[in-house]
């Protein structure tokens, strides 16, 4: 059996990952876009008294568009192995982190689902400084995970 590549396996989980995120914020922004009240995804309207929101079509403006298109665009870069993958996830993570931070700050902590999207988030920039580091650093690729030497690189190439 060909012992999966480390590189290749943290590629695959950010795509999954980035799937994940975009498929939930593209259908929880489209039911709030079509339903401003809330009402549709069970929040209160009450929750935006004091925040810059009259109503939710912004907020699910946002996620369908900067999240969640911007998630799937960035899972077919990492599915593929595109060269700008890394980059494609650090800025959709802090774009995620970005988003739950702002979320936090106009109507507070609400829901167990926000710290869960900001780790998330910070686990998108994480594996895409990772992925970007080896990339500029001339590593081709990261060690096989059994028995590879320590410093190997192995010839995954990047497209």
């Amino acid at each position: 059996m060909r012992p999966i590549r480390l590189r290749t396996f943290s590629r695959l989980f950010l795509a999954v990952l980035q799937v994940f995120v975009g498929l939930t914020a593209i259908v929880g922004g489209a039911k709030l876009v079509s339903d401003p009240s809330g009402g549709a995804v069970g929040v209160p309207l009450e929750w935006l008294s004091g925040s810059p929101f009259s109503d939710y079509s912004v907020p699910g403006w946002v996620l369908v568009v900067a999240i969640g298109l911007g998630h799937a665009a960035a899972s077919l870069l990492s599915a593929f192995g595109h060269r700008q993958f890394g980059r494609a996830a650090i800025v959709q993570g802090g774009l995620l982190a970005g988003y739950i931070a702002v979320e936090v700050w106009a109507i507070g902590w609400q829901a167990a689902l926000q710290p869960l999207y900001f780790i998330l988030g910070l686990a998108q920039i994480a594996l895409g400084f990772f992925a970007q580091r080896k990339r500029e650093a001339g590593c081709e690729d990261v060690p096989d995970l059994p028995g590879a030497a320590p410093g190997e690189c192995a010839g995954e190439p990047y497209r």
